[in-house]
C-alpha cells in the first residue's frame, strides 16, 4: 500500500557474461501503526533485445512489526482518545474536574494547550499538525494523567 514504502521506477540491465541476478531496493516504511500485513506486487515488464522474463511478478510482504498502540495511561484519571492512531480530528474524554490538556511532540515541544473548564468532551483539529506521536497531558483536580497520540496521515 503506498505510504509503507518507497520505490522509483527503474532499469535493470543484465550483461550476458557474469549477471545472473540483480536487484531492486525498495525502501520500507517504519512506521507505529498496529496494523495486519501488507503485500504488494513487483512487476518487471518491457524486456528488450530479444531477452525474456521467466518470472515476471513477485509478491512483497511487509511484515507489521509494531505493537499494538491503543490506550496507554499513566496517572489517577480517566482519559480516553479517538481515534488512535488519527488523521485528522481527535475527540478527548476525560474525568470530571479536568481543567488543562497539553499537547507535546516526541521532543517535549509544546503543540497546543487547551484550557478545559471542567468539560468532559473535547475535541480538536489536527490537520496542520506533522505525523509522529504526540503526548497528551491532562491536569484536573484529581491529578495529571498522560497519554500517547499516533497522528498519520
Amino acid at each position: 500500500p503506498p505510504g509503507d514504502y518507497i520505490f522509483s521506477p527503474t532499469t535493470l540491465t543484465w550483461f550476458p557474461f557474469n549477471q545472473d541476478t540483480l536487484y531492486v531496493t525498495v525502501n520500507i516504511v517504519d512506521d507505529l501503526v498496529s496494523e495486519p500485513d501488507e503485500s504488494f506486487t513487483l512487476v518487471l515488464s518491457n524486456p528488450t533485445n530479444g531477452a525474456s522474463l521467466a518470472i515476471s511478478n513477485h509478491t512483497v510482504i511487509i511484515k507489521d512489526n509494531d505493537a499494538n498502540v491503543g490506550l496507554e495511561v499513566v496517572g489517577d484519571q480517566d482519559l480516553w482518545i479517538f481515534p488512535n492512531p488519527a488523521q485528522s480530528n481527535v475527540q478527548v474524554r476525560v474525568g470530571v474536574g479536568t481543567e488543562e490538556l497539553f499537547v507535546t511532540d516526541i521532543h517535549g515541544r509544546l503543540v497546543a494547550a487547551f484550557r478545559l473548564k471542567g468539560a468532559t468532551n473535547f475535541s480538536f483539529s489536527t490537520e496542520s499538525w506533522a505525523p509522529g506521536t504526540y503526548i497528551l497531558k491532562v491536569i484536573s483536580s484529581q491529578g495529571t494523567s498522560t497519554s500517547k497520540l499516533l497522528l498519520k496521515r
